[in-house]
């Protein structure tokens, strides 16, 4: 009877038991809200569930009654870890200055919860990183403070009645003064240091000028690039970035999130390079009266300013372009980065030259071109160009080797060095070129500052924050080149001993350059480590005693290193430089606009019509019927270009030598002028990328021409004229024959061809056109089927061409191997760029980004293709290119 008794009571426990354990099954109900707020005290919430906070009613309103707010942006979504629900509020907080203060009260979301349950509610409360971030639990119960975090707070819902949250955060006055204090001070020091340099510098100078120069020279040089290594430590440790990043938002100019990268590196450029614009201009009286600088204090100014432009602005978009490349999953704002880092560099370089009054003049003809390129032949050197560049106002006698197989002399050491010193420094170059020391300078800096970054880079998550890596790591790499540079030195100067066969004229040379420039002939060991050139007494002493000179006579040198062999006449348009309307500045930025044109209409569009496919998803054949047209389209784009590009400014180059020929009294457009370009030689040849040497006028009456331009001025006689014929013009698909004048001169023994074209037209089919009916025209001259009014003597009086050797080369070398492989590479990351920046992909295969989605294709493989064809395109002209027997 017990045994039956005890049964019912065993199975009530049992549903108890299961009862309970099915309750112990249920998971409990959390809540996890995050609030960020920033520096206009905006708030974002993002609210994290393992339940569906979409069903709870209210809880939209509560999140903005938390921070005494309207919500916006309400969002709902759900993903594997659960259910979020993210909203956003503005003015959030009370703003006094740059400190933003007020209270969150948990109390609305609280009431929300507990009515569904919820058991546990984490707020977590993101403050911008500022110089003080505090969060204090004002009221509350049943609220616990997070260990790890003071701004994270974890409430019991069912025993909590509110929570009432206190936040401050910002810049208050003194945080503000400590930070920028040190900046000023070091501003301060800096303008101080300068003008106590330049005061003594003008003191020494009335006992020696060249200690006086040279001493200031260098502490100028160092103190500006302390300006900027020093400015970013102390940046970087009193971490001003985050200080003005929060100040501008503040009040509403916060940059955009592609614009941060750039805005901290400016932030740590821009205030050293205007102390260093300050520097410079307090310096223009050290210039003035011991260097003889005929500069202003405003030309000086101005020339600083780009001088340091040219510093920060490309060096802050390249970093801001290689950061954006590392980190972002969109590559579009490295792209744009890296573009205007090349375009401001191009551009602000333009602008510094022209402020420093820094034109070359090519060198074309005369003795000394001749002696360049025999001294480069002999060391086995393809001399390009030889520039000459005006510095007289500056006073500075210097010569440089530059990649593209060029030299550059300047004017001033022209005047003052002997032919034999002229040599050396030439052959110096020339070593220079020889072992290729410009590029591999310019490779070995590269590779420097690029370790340097990736050290930098590598090291940054590792050290505390503020330690100043990466301008330590720039210095090093700046010691490093400059180690390199002097080696490179010493191996020039044995070059120039060897090729000329004249290490005196070396050792002269060297000695006046350094009186010229009013260096110092001897520095310590020490003070080499931070300059690029040994000092002058080592350089001429390893010279001497490669040559087998005595010591005794180095001395003698160093004593007295003039000589008595003349000097290389200065040509005039070097001298007027800028004066010059046909100028090699004119030809190489005529190149620059037309190459990059062209460049523009061989990629875009190409990206334009696979931009199209992309956003109407053609595929088959619609895909491939716009990728034809897109060919198509893109052919006729680039031969439109190809026929009017070439000629661009030539309206410009027209009134200009218009207006300069008439202010000589030669009035060009009533003598029936014909405006030419004008080229030596019995074949096409490219001078400094263009295929006109000279341009000017061409005139004649019954028994004269004459040619009146920059270059070159002469007149010949009817009977001296031997041929004149349409001939091979230069390689193109839209190819026009060039005027070939042979002429005789059997009184003085001399004759030659040269080659005109017509220069006033818009296009080559136009020259096509006017060269055949100025070709008529001349041999109705020549016949004398015309008459014609007599030219005036000014013209009369001119004498036969008279012409050497001019610097050119065959359009044939534009394709060769070399050449062709740099710019297909070079194509090929400007249409990879292009791509980019049109959001087009790279897929190998078609693919989906969500399933139903439509196919993805790799459109950027079509124009990087159409852009390979239209090079080959281009190139084949030049390939096919034979030259003209003679």
């Amino acid at each position: 009877m017990t045994k039956n008794r005890s049964r019912p009571c065993l199975s009530i426990l049992l549903v108890l038991v299961s009862v309970a354990s099915a309750r112990a099954q249920v998971p409990k109900r959390i809540a996890y809200l995050t609030l960020e707020l920033n520096a206009r005290g905006n708030a974002y919430f993002d609210l994290s569930t393992n339940f569906d906070p979409h069903l709870v009613p209210g809880l939209e309103n509560s999140i903005g009654q938390a921070m005494g707010c309207q919500s916006r942006d309400v969002a709902w979504n759900k993903d594997e870890d659960g259910y979020n629900l993210t909203a956003s509020c503005d003015r959030a907080l009370r703003r006094n200055g740059l400190v933003m203060a007020g209270e969150i009260s948990a109390a609305p979301v609280i009431e929300v919860l507990r009515n569904e349950d919820v058991t546990q509610l984490t707020v977590d409360v993101a403050l911008p990183d500022t110089s003080f971030e505090e969060c204090s639990l004002v009221k509350g119960d049943s609220v616990a403070v997070d260990a790890d975090s003071k701004c994270t707070f974890h409430i019991s819902l069912p025993e909590s009645n509110g929570a009432l949250i206190r936040v401050w955060y910002g810049y208050r006055l003194s945080d503000t003064a400590r930070l920028l204090t040190p900046l000023g001070v070091f501003a301060l020091l800096s303008i101080c240091l300068g003008l106590w340099a330049q005061r003594g510098a003008l003191q020494r100078a009335q006992i020696d000028r060249v200690a006086a120069w040279f001493g200031y020279a260098r502490f100028l040089q160092w103190m500006m690039l302390g300006n900027y290594f020093i400015w970013w430590i102390i940046a970087d440790a009193l971490r001003v970035n985050d200080f003005a990043l929060f100040a501008l938002s503040s009040v509403g100019f916060a940059p955009a999130q592609w614009a941060r990268a750039p805005f901290d590196f400016l932030i740590r450029l821009v205030p050293p390079a205007f102390l260093n614009i300050l520097a410079a201009s307090a310096s223009q009286p050290v210039h003035a009266q011991v260097r003889g600088s005929e500069w202003t204090v405003r030309e000086v100014a101005i020339q600083a300013t780009w001088g340091q432009a040219l510093i920060f602005l490309p060096i802050g978009f390249l970093l801001a372009g290689m950061g954006s490349l590392v980190n972002a999953d969109d590559q579009r704002p490295a792209v744009m980065w890296l573009s205007i880092a090349f375009f401001s560099y191009v551009l602000i370089a333009k602008k510094l030259a022209k402020a420093r009054n820094y034109i070359p003049y090519a060198l074309t003809t005369g003795e000394l071109r001749d002696r360049a390129f025999a001294l480069a032949s002999t060391a086995g050197v393809k001399l390009q160009q030889v520039y000459v560049l005006p510095t007289t106002k500056t006073r500075v006698a210097n010569a440089f080797a530059r990649t593209g197989n060029s030299v550059m002399l300047t004017d001033y050491l022209l005047q003052h060095l002997s032919r034999r010193e002229v040599d050396a420094v030439v052959a110096h170059e020339v070593a220079h070129l020889k072992h290729r020391h410009p590029r591999l300078l310019g490779v070995a800096f590269l590779l420097a500052s690029g370790a340097a970054g990736i050290l930098a880079a590598m090291f940054e998550d590792r050290l505390p924050r503020g330690m100043p890596l990466f301008p330590v790591s720039i210095l090093l790499a700046l010691f490093s080149v400059y180690a390199l540079s002097r080696h490179f030195e010493r191996l020039a100067d044995a070059g120039s001993a060897k090729l000329t066969g004249d290490p005196e004229a070396a050792i002269a040379a060297l000695v006046k350059l350094s009186n010229l420039n009013l260096i110092p002939i001897q520095w310590g060991k020490l003070n080499e480590r931070f300059i690029t050139h040994p000092s002058t007494l080592r350089r001429v002493h390893r010279i001497g005693q490669l040559s087998g000179i005595t010591a005794a006579h180095v001395e003698e040198l160093i004593r007295m290193p003039d000589d008595a062999s003349g000097h290389y006449p200065v040509p005039g348009p070097a001298l007027a430089g800028p004066e010059r309307i046909f100028s090699g500045t004119f030809k190489r930025s005529r190149s620059f606009r037309v190459s990059w044109l062209i460049i523009g209409a061989t990629t875009l569009p190409s990206a334009l019509c696979a931009t199209l496919a992309k956003l109407e998803h053609w595929s088959g054949g619609a895909l491939w019927a716009t990728y034809s047209i897109g060919v198509l389209v893109t052919i006729g784009v680039v031969t439109g270009a190809m026929n009017f590009l070439p000629l661009l400014g030539n309206g410009t180059l027209l009134r200009g030598l218009r207006a300069k020929v008439e202010a000589e009294g030669i009035r060009a457009e009533s003598l029936g002028a014909v405006f030419v370009g004008f080229a030596p030689g019995a074949a096409p040849r490219l001078y400094e990328n263009d295929y006109s040497w000279d341009m000017g006028f061409l005139m004649f009456d019954n028994d004269h021409m004459v040619y009146v331009g920059e270059e070159v001025r002469f007149k010949l006689l009817l009977t001296q004229v031997t041929s004149i014929r349409l001939g091979a013009g230069p390689p193109s698909w839209l190819r026009s024959p060039n005027l070939w004048i042979s002429w005789s001169d059997s009184e003085h023994g001399t004759g030659g061809t040269f080659n005109v074209s017509p220069a006033d037209v818009v296009s080559l089919q136009h020259l096509r056109r006017d060269v055949i009916t100025l070709s008529k025209r001349l041999k109705a001259w020549q016949d004398g089927r015309l008459q014609l009014s007599p030219l005036p003597p000014l013209l009369i009086h001119l004498n036969p061409p008279s012409i050497g050797e001019v610097t050119s080369r065959s359009p044939r070398q534009i394709a060769r191997p070399r050449v062709v492989f740099r710019h297909i590479v070079f194509l090929v990351v400007i249409a990879t760029g292009v791509s980019i920046l049109f959001g087009l992909r790279f897929a190998i295969h078609p693919f989906q980004t969500l399933p139903g989605a439509a196919p993805v294709y790799g459109h950027g493989w079509y124009v990087v293709l159409v852009t390979l064809f239209i090079a080959l395109f281009q190139f084949l002209p030049y390939w096919r290119y034979r030259e003209p027997l003679s």
